[in-house]
């Protein structure tokens, strides 16, 4: 999982697990079988937060992420 462009971590809901990933100033949110975009490298996922959000909430928010 962590040759994933931009990876920051995983987490599991409801059996299915999802990939955290930044491009540029953004977190992205993506299931782990979604595809790469040829144009960008990055997997298809929804924006969840800024990086700055994400990195200063990570250990009381975004804690069930794990490596």
């Amino acid at each position: 999982m962590k040759n994933i462009k931009g990876y920051i971590g995983k987490s599991e809901y409801n059996g299915t697990e999802y990939i955290y990933y930044s491009d540029g100033n953004d977190v992205f949110k993506a299931p782990s079988g979604n595809v790469v975009d040829t144009q960008t490298g990055y997997l298809i996922g929804r924006w969840e937060c800024s990086l700055t959000h994400f990195n200063h909430f990570r250990e009381s928010v975004y804690n069930f992420i794990t490596n």
